[in-house]
């Protein structure tokens, strides 16, 4: 009985739910966006699946407008589609 319990959120561009490893994890703290590369900063936080493909339709879709009006948002994605 040595099931591991895998957790799963929802992709905000895609609307799917995949594990969690497979998902890069973004919070907001005091207005600027920040990259929990590790998941563990407490609050608020939505997730994209970790692909170029997803990253760049967040930036081109709608889902972006609710997030750009925070300092650091392109330069934090940007930094990621490298």
């Amino acid at each position: 009985m040595n099931k591991k319990f895998v957790v799963y959120r929802r992709d905000i561009v895609s609307n799917t739910s995949y594990p969690i490893d497979k998902l890069l994890c973004f919070k907001i703290v005091e207005n600027k966006l920040v990259f929990d590369k590790d998941k563990r900063l407490n609050g608020k936080s939505f997730y994209i699946k970790n692909d170029k493909e997803s990253l760049n339709k967040f930036i081109k879709e709608k889902k972006f407008k609710r997030y750009q009006n925070l300092e650091n948002t392109i330069e934090i994605i940007s930094k990621l589609l490298k």
